[in-house]
């Protein structure tokens, strides 16, 4: 009897293998991450603010964010019928305040029996977002640069430590990045094929873009000059100009139709000049009083101009929520709070966010983004050329636009959208088809992933080999770069290590009370000169610290710099990247410090 032999698996089949698996190995990373880290500080205030949506239809709620990704995150949360809070505190609210961090702090006490479950299905649709951008990512680069810059782009995707640590958060940044790529892989199909079908696809997709967070405005204006120009310079618009502006306002209205629909079209059509305002920019300076609203800053620049009896195109809560934006980067370097390599200044840096990429992102990375750029500055022309400057004209609006926000300097994520055109130009590499090509993408590849499984669940405190890595972090940047309330369950664990341990001090940069998570928590006292001499610090005992507080962060309870002197003391455990648990003894304040081993 003959023995079948059966024939070698193809190039396609084995490729197919391989995005399998590395499609699987990014759902596995971010389940992991999912429900070993807790609720993030913003995070924690978004799923109540979700649910607001379904439950009492208020889009007041985070009204600074878009409610999209709030309100699909908040879907999951619903069939486990969870206790809410008090949602009339945000109807009865001024444009000003921001309701959503008491409402946070009430869902998270009155679930608490079941919170980390409740926090991780808000965190499901992470999921689907981050699996929506590899797919377009990895599509866009085959298409451009063949099935090896696809399957490139693929495997950056499936391993970048920022990908990773946003999409398991359920928070607007990583579904504005995902988005913000889908739209602009419409707007090149449109320009490679134009007609009214795809013009009104991507004013669909753009109108969900602009619905999960207001920075994909500012690239809007880059992309409406970039089809003006091909049509200056003759591309394949057809109709001349008046169907190019036909197709133009058929995309715009759908946009404006998709934005409405998020809001219910509630106030969309409303007079400017009755809406209440907070900012400089649309309250004036000082703000223009509006009958029966509360004495809370609120006012408005256009009453009594011709620009005030225009009709709103879009929700005014949408506007309010740029309004209210806008307050906070006005109002935030009164605060002094921007942080930079252990500097602290009132206002921020333009070159922050080049900053934090050069620590953040791995050097396998940066290799394959600056090869990519030289091999692109120095291409043949070819048929999709335009894409391609697509693709990096996206990235730098995106980088352009927050780093001329310097008022306030904290949170690197800022930039995420600029990432995802930019994985995908990196796909660039594919087209080499020698071993020594070959040698290069499997060396980056296999170098990313060493370096950024070194460090999961805790992707969300990546920093590369340069900066020192994540345990060096803070000495480049704070805040959600590194600290942003994800270690709480990991400092459950340490604890539960540690059963001598009955009552921990408790000074961590989290909006969800310690009791939530099982952490029997007392006050940290501040440091001399920040409380009267017999209430001050240090004392026996054990203490759990931030790395925010250790280094200056100022917030509910702490003033800046007010623990920094935990610094001088050699911390015995460490929870995630983020937290130093200290255990200070008579001796050790007798002694003044214990320079050994203490944070610099």
């Amino acid at each position: 009897m003959a023995t079948e032999v059966s024939s070698p698996p193809t190039p396609s089949r084995t490729w197919a293998a391989v995005a399998a698996a590395l499609v699987a190995a990014h759902v596995g990373l971010l389940t992991w991450g999912m429900w070993a880290n807790s609720a993030t500080v913003d995070e924690a205030a978004h799923v109540p603010a979700g649910l607001a949506v379904w439950h009492a239809g208020d889009y007041s709620v985070y009204r600074v964010n878009p409610p999209l990704p709030r309100v699909v995150a908040a879907l999951f949360v619903l069939p486990a019928e969870p206790a809410t809070p008090d949602y009339h505190l945000a109807a009865a609210a001024g444009p000003t305040f921001r309701a959503e961090w008491q409402l946070g702090v009430q869902f998270a006490e009155r679930n608490a029996d079941r919170y980390r479950l409740l926090v991780f299905l808000a965190r499901l649709p992470g999921v689907a977002w981050s699996l929506a951008g590899m797919w377009v990512a990895a599509r866009w680069a085959a298409e451009l640069f063949g099935p090896a810059g696809g399957r490139l782009t693929l495997f950056i995707w499936a391993f970048e430590p920022t990908i990773l640590a946003q999409a398991q958060i359920a928070a607007a940044d990583l579904p504005a990045a995902v988005s913000q790529l889908i739209t602009a892989y419409a707007l090149a199909a449109w320009w490679r094929r134009p007609g009214g079908g795809r013009a009104g696809v991507f004013g669909a997709c753009l109108g969900l873009a602009l619905l999960t967070k207001f920075t994909v405005l500012a690239v809007v204006p880059v992309w409406a000059a970039g089809g003006i120009g091909k049509r200056l310079a003759g591309g394949p618009w057809g109709g001349g100009w008046v169907g190019a502006g036909g197709r133009a306002a058929v995309a715009a209205a759908v946009c404006l139709g998709v934005v409405g629909a998020g809001y219910e079209f509630h106030g969309v059509g409303a007079r400017l000049d009755s809406l209440a305002f907070a900012s400089g920019a649309f309250a004036g300076t000082p703000p223009v009083p509006i009958p029966g609203e509360a004495a809370d800053g609120a006012g408005n620049r256009f009453r009594g101009t011709w620009a005030g009896g225009l009709p709103v195109p879009v929700p005014a809560e949408y506007l309010r929520g740029i309004d209210l934006q806008w307050r906070d980067f006005e109002r935030m370097p009164l605060s002094g709070a921007s942080y930079l390599r252990g500097e602290w200044r009132e206002r921020g840096w333009w070159y922050f966010y080049l900053y934090a990429l050069a620590v953040k992102l791995p050097h396998a990375v940066q290799f394959l983004l600056v090869g990519a750029g030289v091999l692109f500055a120095l291409r043949r022309p070819g048929d999709r050329r335009g894409e391609e400057w697509l693709l990096w004209v996206t990235a730098a609006a995106v980088l352009v636009a927050v780093s001329s926000q310097t008022g306030f300097t904290h949170h690197s994520r800022y930039a995420l959208p600029a990432l995802p055109p930019l994985y995908v130009a990196a796909g660039r590499w594919g087209l080499g088809t020698s071993a020594a090509w070959r040698v290069a993408r499997a060396a980056a590849c296999g170098w990313l992933a060493i370096g950024s499984l070194a460090v999961c669940p805790h992707s969300l405190a990546y920093f590369n080999e340069a900066a020192g890595g994540p345990g060096q972090g803070d000495s480049h940047l704070l805040h959600s770069n590194i600290d942003y309330g994800q270690d709480m369950y990991a400092l459950r664990r340490w604890l539960d290590d540690h059963p001598e341990v009955r009552e921990i001090g408790f000074a961590c940069y989290s909006s969800v009370p310690p009791r939530v998570f099982g952490i029997p928590a007392r006050p940290v006292p501040p440091g001399p000169g920040f409380a009267p001499p017999g209430q001050c610090g240090p004392r026996p005992g054990y203490y759990a610290v931030s790395v925010a507080y250790l280094r200056g962060v100022s917030s509910v309870g702490y003033a800046a710099h007010s623990l920094a002197y935990f610094r001088r003391f050699r911390p015995v455990g460490r929870a995630g990247y983020s937290v130093y648990i200290y255990h200070l003894t008579e001796a050790d304040i007798a002694g003044g410090r214990n320079e050994r081993g203490a944070i610099p």
